[in-house]
C-alpha cells in the first residue's frame, strides 16, 4: 500500500490547531471520522482538539460554514458528530495502545492490558536491579561479578538507572568488557521487569517496543489499515526517533504532520528535533503557517529576529523563521527588561524577586487581573526567591503540580517517615532528618555520633522510632497514623490538600509495602519532569515552568530569573546515538559522545527560551540579575542583543538605580457600565458565622488540682479528644508525647498532663463497652450549615448507629461536681441543639437520634431530653437571627 506523508510547519501562535481541525473537516467526504486518528502529545491537548472539532462540526451543521469552508451537506457533519464520542483523538502512546489492542491476540498480549506510567515502571525496574546486583554479589560466576566488585552496589545501581534513561536508542551494543557486563545486568533486569508485567501491564517504552514489532507483520498491518485510513499528528516536533520510525513503518495511507522545529523541547522524553526534520524533508511540504494571531506586530517582528539568530539552520531546510501579525493594534515597546545588579549574581536574585513583586502590584493596580499574568521559570529552584517575595507583598499565586509535587516539603516528610518505617535500622542521616520534623526539632548529630549514641542522647527520638516500628506497615494506614502524630507541614490548605492527594495516589497505585512506596516517592521527587496539564487558578498569578506552559498564552507574561544557569553533569555512562554503543566514562570515546549530547542540550536550551518568549500575547516582562562587573549568564546572556543595545522596541530598567524612563502602564480594557447600574449601591448582608461553643449559659466549673500548670484543662481536653478520635489504647498513648501542644511544658508537667489524659481515656473505654454492635461509627465530624441567617460550624465528637438508632455523643473533660450535673446540661444544651440540627439536616434518616453528654471526669453519661434541646434551639433562633443588630451584638466567630 502506498503511503503519502504531508507535513506543515507552523510557528508559535499561527493557529496550527485551528488549521488541523479545518483539515479534518476537509477530509470527511473521503474518510469518515471513525476511520481517522487525530493524535497529539498531551492529554490536555487531545481534550482541546476534541472540543474544537465538536464546535467546528456544530458550526458546519448550524451555519454551513467554518472559516473558509462552505457546505450544505448537514448529513456528513451530523454523522461525524455522532461518531465524535468514540473517535480516536488521543496522545501518540494512546494511539499506539489502540493499535496493540487491535492485534493483542497475535502479539500474545492481554487485550485488556493496563497502561503503566513511567514512574511505576521505573520503580519495577529498580526492584529488578536490586535482585540482579544482589545475585552478582552472592552467586559466583553470575553476570556482573567483576563490575559490582569494582564499582560497588550503589554505583552499579545508579549506572543501570542512568542507562535506562537513555534506552530510546536500544538495542544497545557494548563498547568494551565492562560495558558488556553492564549490559548483561541491564538486560537481565529488563527481562525480569517484563516477566512481572506479564503482558498485562505495559509502560510507555513497552508500548513503543510492541508497536515496532507490530509493524513487522503484514497481517497485523492489514488489520491496522482496515481500521485507520488517515492520521493527523499535531506537535510532531516532539517525537523521538523510535516514534518517528513507528509512524513511518505503519504505512497508513495518508499521514498529515504539523509541527514547529523551534518548539521541540522534550529531550527528557527522548524527543529529537532531527526526527521531525528528516520526515519533513522527505514529505510533501504544505504551505507553512506564518501569520500569528497571538502577537501584536512589534512582538512578531522581535520573535522573528530571535528565530533568525537562534535557528539559522532551520531556515536553510525550508522552515521559515519570519512571522507577520494579524493584529493592527500595537505597543511600541512590548518588551520590558528589568535588570538587578549586585556584587554577585547570587546576591542580586532575591532583590530581583522583590522588584518583580512590586511591578506586578503596579500592573494589577491599573486594571489587569491577577489571572491574566503568568510567571515562567526555567527550573523550580527559582521558587526559593520568588515565593517569599510574592507572599511578602500579598500577591495571590498558584503553582503548577507536576512530578515535583512530590518534592514539596510535606510530601518529602511523608516519604522520610515511610522510609524509616521500612528500614528496621535507619541511617544516622535519616534520624537527623526525622529529628527536624515538628514537633521534635532535636539538634543535628555531631561528627563523632553513631546511631546508638545519637539515640541515647535523644530518648524522645528513640521513643518515636519505636512507635514508628509498631505502627501499621501498609503505607496508607501508616501515613494516616503518622499524620495524627506529626503536624507535618499542614500550615496551609495547599499542604493539607497535597497530603490528602498523596494518600489517594498511593491507594490508587496499590502499594502494600512501605519500602516500595518510599522508593516510589524518592524516585518521583528526583524525576523533576513537568506535567502535561496546565495549572488552573482564578484570581491568582500563575507560576509554572516553561515546559508546563507549552501551548498556552497569557496577556502579561513574565520570564523570571533569566540568570539561572543549570549545569548538567554527565554520569558514568553515555550512549552513542548513531551506533547505540554503551560507553563508560574515562574511555577515549566518552568525550566525543559527551560533546554530541552537549550540543543537543544547547540547541534545546535555545528552543526552550523561544517557547518561553512566545507565550506573551500583549506584554513581556523579563527579569535577570547582573554581577558587579557587568557579568551575565544563562538566558540573560543569550538575550544580550535585546538589552545591551539602545532599542526603541525594548525598555531596559536597571532596578538598582532611579531610571528616568517612565514605566509603561499595562492595563486591561474597562467595560462600559450602565450609569444607573454603576451608581446603585446595595448593602451587603453581614457575615455571621458562629461556633456552637460560644452560645452556652454561664457556668462555674470546679478548679482542677493542677491549675498551677497553664492551660492545663484545655490541653488535657484537646489530647483526650484526639486520643478518643483515633481510638488510642492506654498502651498506645506514647504517640501523644510528640504532640506539638506539649512543647512548652517541662517533663514533670507533661507527665501530669498525660496522666490526666490517661485517666480520661480509661474512663471512656469503661463507659463505651462493646462497640462491635455499631452499624456505623464516625468520630470528629466537621459540619457547617445555615439556619435563620446564621451559619453554624463546628465538630461533632462522635456519631454512631446501633440497631436501636443513632447516638450523638459529646465528651466533656471539665471538672464538675455531681450535684451540678443538671445545671451543666443546661449550660451545654445550646451547643448540643446545634449539633443535633446539623445531623438532622445532613442525615434526615438518622432517627431516632439520642444525644448524650459524656462527663469523663465524673465517669457518667447523661442523656439530654429532646424538650431541653428544642427549647435551646428556639432560644437561639429568637436571639441570633443574622440581622445587622444581632451581628453587631454577636461578633463573627471562626
Amino acid at each position: 500500500m502506498t503511503m503519502r506523508i504531508r507535513a506543515r510547519s507552523a510557528s508559535a501562535g499561527t493557529g496550527k490547531t485551528t488549521s488541523l481541525v479545518r483539515e479534518v473537516l476537509l477530509s470527511l467526504p473521503q474518510t469518515p471520522l471513525r476511520r481517522t486518528a487525530i493524535v497529539t502529545f498531551t492529554r490536555s491537548g487531545a481534550a482541546d482538539l476534541r472540543l474544537r472539532l465538536e464546535l467546528a462540526l456544530r458550526e458546519m451543521i448550524e451555519k454551513g460554514r467554518y472559516l473558509d469552508l462552505v457546505s450544505r451537506d448537514k448529513r456528513l457533519y451530523l454523522e461525524a458528530l455522532s461518531e465524535l464520542r468514540g473517535a480516536t483523538i488521543t496522545t501518540l502512546h494512546g494511539f499506539f495502545r489502540t493499535l496493540l489492542r487491535l492485534n493483542a491476540p497475535s502479539l500474545g498480549l492481554d487485550p485488556d492490558f493496563a497502561a503503566q506510567d513511567e514512574l511505576e515502571s521505573h520503580l519495577l525496574f529498580q526492584e529488578a536491579c536490586f535482585e540482579v546486583i544482589a545475585e552478582a554479589v552472592s552467586i559466583p560466576m553470575s553476570s556482573g561479578v567483576s563490575l559490582v566488585a569494582q564499582w560497588g552496589t550503589d554505583e552499579t545501581l545508579k549506572t543501570l538507572l542512568e542507562l535506562r534513561r537513555q534506552r530510546a536508542y536500544s538495542p544497545f551494543q557494548a563498547y568494551g568488557n565492562l560495558e558488556k557486563e553492564l549490559l548483561e545486568l541491564y538486560q537481565e533486569a529488563a527481562k525480569r521487569t517484563r516477566e512481572r508485567q506479564a503482558g498485562r501491564v505495559l509502560d510507555p517504552d513497552d508500548v513503543e517496543e510492541w508497536s515496532l514489532r507490530l509493524t513487522q507483520s503484514p497481517d497485523m498491518l492489514s488489520r491496522v489499515h482496515e481500521r485507520f485510513r488517515r492520521v493527523f499528528i499535531d506537535e510532531f516536533q516532539d517525537v523521538s526517533p523510535l516514534q518517528a520510525r513507528i509512524v513511518h513503518a505503519l504505512q497508513i495511507p495518508l499521514v498529515d504532520l504539523v509541527g514547529d522545529a523551534k518548539q521541540s523541547i522534550y529531550a527528557f522524553r527522548n524527543a529529537d528535533v532531527n526526527a521531525f526534520l528528516e520526515l519533513y524533508q522527505s514529505a510533501e511540504q504544505l504551505a507553512p503557517l506564518t501569520t500569528t494571531y497571538r502577537h501584536p506586530p512589534t512582538l512578531a517582528r522581535i520573535f522573528t529576529e530571535v528565530a533568525e539568530r537562534f535557528f539559522p539552520e532551520f531556515e536553510e531546510l525550508g522552515l521559515p523563521a519570519r512571522v507577520t501579525s494579524a493584529h493592527t493594534e500595537d505597543l511600541s515597546t512590548p518588551i520590558e527588561f528589568r535588570l538587578t545588579q549586585a556584587d554577585t549574581i547570587a546576591a542580586a536574585r532575591k532583590q530581583e524577586a522583590e522588584d518583580l513583586a512590586l511591578r506586578l502590584r503596579r500592573v494589577y493596580a491599573r486594571g489587569t487581573r491577577w489571572e491574566d499574568m503568568v510567571v515562567l521559570i526555567r527550573r523550580r529552584t527559582s521558587l526559593r526567591y520568588l515565593e517569599p517575595a510574592l507572599k511578602l507583598h500579598g500577591i495571590p499565586f498558584v503553582l503548577g503540580r507536576g512530578r515535583n509535587y512530590y518534592a514539596r516539603p510535606e510530601i518529602l516528610d511523608a516519604s522520610l517517615l515511610l522510609r524509616i518505617r521500612a528500614e528496621y535500622h535507619p541511617t544516622l542521616l535519616d534520624l537527623a532528618r526525622l529529628g527536624q520534623v515538628p514537633p521534635l526539632n532535636v539538634p543535628a548529630p555531631t561528627p563523632s555520633d553513631t546511631v546508638d549514641s545519637y539515640l541515647s542522647r535523644h530518648p524522645e527520638l528513640l521513643e518515636l522510632l519505636e512507635g514508628i516500628r509498631a505502627a501499621p506497615r501498609q503505607p496508607v494506614a501508616f501515613l494516616r497514623w503518622a499524620l495524627g502524630v506529626f503536624p507535618i507541614d499542614v500550615s496551609s490548605p495547599e499542604a493539607r490538600s497535597n497530603l490528602e492527594g498523596l494518600l489517594r495516589d498511593l491507594t490508587e497505585r496499590g502499594f502494600e509495602d512501605a519500602a516500595k512506596a518510599a522508593r516510589f516517592l524518592r524516585l518521583a521527587a528526583e524525576g523533576g519532569n513537568d506535567p502535561d496539564e496546565p495549572v488552573s487558578g482564578s484570581g491568582a498569578v500563575k507560576i509554572m515552568t516553561v515546559h508546563a506552559a507549552k501551548g498556552l498564552e497569557f496577556p502579561i507574561t513574565v520570564l523570571f530569573d533569566l540568570s539561572d544557569d543549570p549545569r548538567e553533569r554527565s554520569g558514568r555512562v553515555l550512549v552513542d546515538p548513531h551506533s547505540s554503543e554503551v560507553i563508560l566514562k574515562d574511555t577515549p570515546e566518552f568525550e566525543r559522545i559527551q560533546q554530541h549530547w552537549q550540543r543537543r542540550r544547547e540547541g534545546e536550551d535555545l528552543r526552550l527560551l523561544y517557547v518561553a518568549l512566545t507565550r506573551a500575547q500583549k506584554y513581556l516582562i523579563l527579569t535577570g540579575s547582573v554581577g558587579g562587573t557587568g557579568q551575565t549568564q544563562g538566558w540573560l546572556l543569550q538575550l544580550s542583543f535585546l538589552h545591551d543595545q539602545k532599542r526603541s522596541d525594548v525598555r531596559v530598567i536597571h532596578t538598582e538605580k532611579t531610571n528616568p524612563i517612565q514605566e509603561v502602564e499595562v492595563a486591561s480594557e474597562q467595560p462600559l457600565l450602565d450609569p444607573q447600574f454603576a451608581s446603585a449601591r446595595i448593602e451587603a448582608p453581614p457575615l455571621t458565622v458562629r461556633a456552637p461553643t460560644r452560645n452556652r449559659k454561664s457556668f462555674r466549673f470546679t478548679e482542677s488540682p493542677d491549675q498551677d500548670i497553664p492551660d492545663f484543662g484545655k490541653v488535657v481536653g484537646i489530647l483526650t479528644h484526639y486520643a478518643i478520635a483515633f481510638d488510642l489504647t492506654v498502651k498506645g498513648m506514647g504517640v501523644l508525647k510528640t504532640q506539638q501542644i506539649l512543647r512548652p511544658y517541662t517533663p514533670q508537667e507533661k507527665e501530669r498532663i498525660l496522666q490526666a489524659v490517661q485517666d480520661m481515656l480509661t474512663t471512656h473505654h469503661q463507659l463505651t463497652g462493646d462497640r462491635k454492635e455499631r452499624l456505623e461509627d464516625h468520630p470528629e465530624i466537621p459540619f457547617a450549615f445555615r439556619l435563620e441567617g446564621v451559619t453554624w460550624n463546628g465538630i461533632i465528637d462522635r456519631l454512631y448507629q446501633t440497631p436501636e438508632g443513632w447516638v450523638l455523643e459529646d465528651y466533656k473533660t471539665d471538672q464538675i461536681e455531681a450535684s451540678d450535673l443538671d445545671e451543666a446540661v443546661q449550660h451545654y444544651a445550646p451547643q448540643l441543639a446545634i449539633y443535633r440540627e446539623a445531623v438532622r439536616q445532613a442525615r434526615p434518616d438518622a432517627r431516632p437520634l439520642t444525644v448524650r453528654l459524656v462527663f469523663l471526669a465524673l465517669a457518667q453519661i447523661h442523656e439530654v431530653p429532646s424538650e431541653v434541646l428544642d427549647q435551646a434551639l428556639q432560644h437561639l433562633q429568637e436571639n441570633l437571627d443574622g440581622s445587622p443588630a444581632a451581628a453587631a451584638e454577636n461578633p463573627v466567630d471562626w
